[in-house]
């Protein structure tokens, strides 16, 4: 019988076709095969307890079991995983912390509600008389192996190469100003300077504190308009007017403005896109 060959066949290495899975089912492989092995090593440990205690249980009983608990964390891991990579660039500490405690929290939620609605006549119709009451005993009885099944695919996804997620063009600032908050056009900015962990947007109305800092708007300010000239400076680059050399790689930018800004050596490389202009 002779295979037709596609997009999802190549040859292999005598010639044969050689079949390649795609990325999501082997991503899907992987799950499967991972959850699989913590239920049998959840198993083995409960057949050993059993034994230990002098009343052994049969130990299929039990992967049985723990197969139905990974079966439903398996359904969850990708959610999981995606939720940490955002809070992986989830902006502040405090911010990424609250994202994978609530996704902890949802996380433990959901399990136990699948697991209730799918496994309750197999595993609790004897013991408990609806799907909710076994979910009530499972959340308090698990609650310490879900936070490590938990912490164990927040490792996971934090140690996953994924390159952060793509944002629009950043055209506003927010600011504050006598105690309240607007957004600044970025065209009202001649330069911005570093205030603590904050920064401050120098304008022809003068400085307006932003709520962002200094490190973080260099990520999101268009780097053909905006260039980081200093460790507490980022300028415009259409209103440098000249720029005056210290010597050894130090120079001082004249804005038309009349503000001075110093260049850094270290950050001389940024303004490339001036010197192409």
């Amino acid at each position: 019988m002779s295979v037709s060959s596609d997009r999802n066949v190549s040859p292999g290495r005598y010639g044969e076709p050689a079949f390649r899975f795609s990325r999501p089912l082997r991503t899907a492989l992987v799950i499967v095969i991972a959850w699989t092995g913590v239920a049998a090593v959840l198993s083995l440990q409960g057949y050993l307890t059993s034994l230990a205690s002098g009343s052994p249980q049969p130990w299929g009983n039990s992967f049985r079991y723990s197969l139905a608990i990974a079966s439903v964390w398996a359904i969850l891991t990708p959610f999981i995983l995606d939720a940490v990579g955002s809070a992986r660039w989830g902006g502040r500490i405090g911010q990424r912390f609250s994202i994978l405690l609530l996704g902890f929290v949802t996380a433990c939620v959901t399990h136990v509600a699948l697991f209730s609605l799918v496994y309750w006549p197999f595993y609790g119709a004897g013991q408990h008389d609806t799907p909710w009451g076994m979910g009530q005993h499972m959340l308090v009885r698990n609650i310490g192996l879900n936070a490590l099944f938990y912490g164990g695919l927040v490792w996971a996804g934090w140690r996953r190469k994924t390159p952060p997620p793509a944002t629009l063009p950043l055209k506003f600032l927010k600011v504050r100003r006598r105690g309240s908050i607007h957004f600044l056009p970025l065209d009202a900015v001649q330069w911005i300077r570093a205030a603590g962990n904050y920064a401050e947007a120098i304008t022809d109305k003068g400085p307006l504190l932003v709520d962002e800092p200094l490190g973080d708007l260099e990520k999101r300010l268009p780097v053909s308009q905006y260039a980081r000239v200093h460790r507490a400076a980022i300028v415009r680059l259409d209103l440098i007017g000249e720029v005056r050399s210290r010597g050894r790689g130090d120079a001082d930018l004249v804005l038309r403005s009349g503000d001075v800004v110093r260049l850094s050596r270290r950050y001389r490389k940024n303004l490339t896109a001036l010197s192409a202009a």
